[in-house]
Order: C-alpha cells, then sequence, then structure tokens
C-alpha cells in the first residue's frame, strides 16, 4: 500500500494519537473476529455451487502503484483489477515509537478472481466490487525516513455483484526495492456466498493483525 507514494515519514507533523489508533485497533479486530469461517476447503468446488454454499478461495499476488499519491493501484496474481483507497486519516507518530507511523482508512477493489490463472477476467470468474477497512503501519529510518518495512490488514467490509456475500481478509506487506521504490505483496482468504449465521475467527489473520500492531506500537 506504501508503493512509490510520497514518503509520509518526511513529511509528517508529530502528534499524539495513541487514543484514535487504540480505537481503531478495536474496530478491526472486532470486524476480524466476525468474519465467518473457511468453509470445509480441502475439496475444491465448482463456481456452480457458489448459490447454495460457501467457497473459500487463497488468493496472493501483487499491487502495482498507478497513481499512489492519488491512491491508485493495480492488482495482480490471484485479484486482477483496480484497488483504490477512498477514505484516510492523517499519518500519525505514536509516542511510544517514534520511528513508525500508523493510519486508518478505506477502499475497495473493482475487478475479478481469477480462477484459471489465464490473467484476465473471463465471464466464470468471479467478479464485482469488494471493499475494505485497512490498518497500515511503517517503521522507517529516523536519519532519512526510508522505508524499512509496512504491513496492514484489510478485513472485508461488503461487496457487490458475485462478491455480495463476500467475507475474507487480506493482508499486504512493503519492502524496499531499490533506492525509490517499494514493492508490495498480498494475501489472504475470500469467502464467497458466506453465511451471516458462521461468525468464528479467522486465527491467523487476526493474530498476525495483533502481532504487527503491538510490535509497531500501533
Amino acid at each position: 500500500m506504501l508503493a512509490n507514494s510520497t514518503n509520509p515519514a518526511a513529511r509528517l507533523r508529530q502528534q499524539s494519537a495513541a487514543t484514535l489508533f487504540r480505537s481503531a485497533i478495536v474496530l478491526a479486530v472486532a470486524l476480524l473476529a466476525a468474519l465467518p469461517a473457511s468453509a470445509a476447503a480441502a475439496t475444491p468446488m465448482p463456481l456452480s455451487s457458489v448459490e447454495t454454499s460457501s467457497t473459500t478461495v487463497e488468493v496472493r499476488g501483487d499491487q502495482l502503484p498507478l497513481d499512489p499519491d492519488g491512491g491508485a493501484y493495480r492488482m495482480r496474481g490471484d485479484l486482477l483489477g483496480r484497488w483504490a483507497v477512498l477514505k484516510t486519516a492523517p499519518w500519525y507518530s505514536i509516542p511510544e515509537a517514534p520511528s513508525t507511523l500508523c493510519r486508518p482508512g478505506q477502499e475497495h477493489f473493482v475487478g475479478c478472481i481469477d480462477r484459471n490463472h489465464n490473467r484476465r477476467c473471463d465471464s466464470g470468474d468471479p467478479s464485482g466490487e469488494l471493499r475494505f477497512y485497512y490498518m497500515t503501519w511503517m517503521r522507517y529510518e529516523p536519519a532519512t525516513g526510508r522505508l524499512i518495512k509496512g504491513n496492514c490488514v484489510h478485513p472485508i467490509t461488503s461487496g457487490t455483484g458475485d462478491f455480495a456475500r463476500t467475507r475474507g481478509v487480506l493482508t499486504m506487506h512493503d519492502v524496499p526495492a531499490g533506492p525509490n521504490n517499494v514493492r508490495t505483496t498480498y494475501r489472504g482468504e475470500i469467502v464467497l456466498n458466506a453465511r451471516p449465521d458462521e461468525q468464528v475467527p479467522l486465527p491467523d489473520a487476526r493474530e498476525a493483525y495483533l502481532t504487527g500492531a503491538r510490535g509497531n506500537s500501533c
């Protein structure tokens, strides 16, 4: 999510925002806890069964910048389409971790899940819009402002089209790729046609979120 964007550390005004971000963490964890369980994913299910039962799809790939300062990206890999940041709060520095910045926000994805991996959205690929809440945190070098690493968690909040009853969560990881670039990778689980009464936690995603948040004091 930080790919090629203007370095927020270089323009940050120090602000005390511990209360804001602890509240945001409570919201994000609550969303993660409410996500449905994966369906019995050991046996692949045909798309025709999506109408009657849930299907869990594991996704991974890269996020590529189009206009990162404007919040526009392209998704490559299992997700094909456009990703856009809709709303964000300012970057904040937490007093307990002065070399770490955090920010919550909202975003959406418009495209498809490339089920047959032919690098295009076919008529049989689930498609539509997915909306997310996110929390991102980045750690940087105090002397230069250069990124050390970044992580973010993206629980799905709603969807349209084939994603109308979708739940799940994505995580993203940012690492430096040369002096001025950043590589962003994503992975996660998307549950198509999720049952609203299946509300059990996704432990791996929630624990990854809490571990990252604790480690970066966000």
